[in-house]
């Protein structure tokens, strides 16, 4: 009955980070499903954009009849000191530009979240190459987390222009797995050398321990179990 129980809980265990996956991913790109306005929204902003077209024509009517007033010569001023200010404040706010972002600000409050996922996704997937070497579960779930930071990424520094959406969700993919098989080339390759390392140190302690004296082998194979301890 344990067992039963305890077999259980390790395959809900083991299905549970596909789940949480599931999750992330809607989390992350649910937003492509839903329109960006409703119908009634769009039909209210176009009538009102309308109106003011309306409202401009009217306007320009009155202007014309209005060019010889002294009313006219004061709001040409006004004008022309407002494009001046509009000049210098269009300038100014090139400048404070980040990426396409207003401010650094507004940059660093998209940015600063999103590396610290990228980081977070790149140090689990890591740790799960080296600690839990059967657990895909978690392999899977942090590869899917790390396309969302790939994607705002790609999304921030726009280095593709003129291209579809669909084309920035395939630079993701392909960028993740690439990530992910490179993590697993390094984590191999060092796991590599650890066990090489290790083959090699038994070499060396089977060597040392045959050719140590007789008297002094309890010693040697206390020192040897010492360094396989550690190693």
């Amino acid at each position: 009955m344990e067992e039963e129980k305890s077999q259980t809980i390790q395959k809900v265990k083991s299905f549970f980070p596909y789940i949480l996956a599931i999750v992330c991913v809607a989390s992350l790109y649910s937003f492509e499903f839903f329109q960006n306005f409703s119908d009634e929204f769009v039909a209210s902003e176009n009538k009102y954009k309308a109106s003011i077209k309306n409202v401009t024509t009217a306007l320009n009517k009155v202007k014309n009849e209005a060019t010889e007033t002294e009313a006219y010569a004061e709001y040409l001023k006004a004008r022309e000191i407002k494009d001046k200010f509009k000049s210098e404040y269009y300038k100014i706010r090139k400048e404070e530009k980040v990426f396409g972002f207003k401010s650094l600000q507004l940059f660093m409050a998209e940015f600063g979240p999103m590396l610290c996922f990228f980081m977070y996704s790149l140090y689990m997937l890591f740790r799960s190459f080296y600690f839990e070497k059967k657990n895909n579960g978690m392999k899977f779930l942090h590869g899917l987390i790390l396309t969302g930071p790939i994607f705002y990424f790609y999304w921030m520094f726009q280095p593709f222009q003129d291209v579809s959406k669909m084309f920035y969700y395939f630079m993701t993919v392909f960028s993740v797995i690439m990530m992910v098989f490179t993590i697993y080339l390094i984590t191999k390759y060092r796991n590599h050398r650890i066990n090489k390392l290790k083959e090699n140190q038994l070499e060396l302690a089977k060597f040392a321990f045959k050719n140590t004296k007789p008297e002094k082998r309890e010693e040697m194979l206390s020192t040897i179990k010492k360094v396989a301890r550690n190693v």
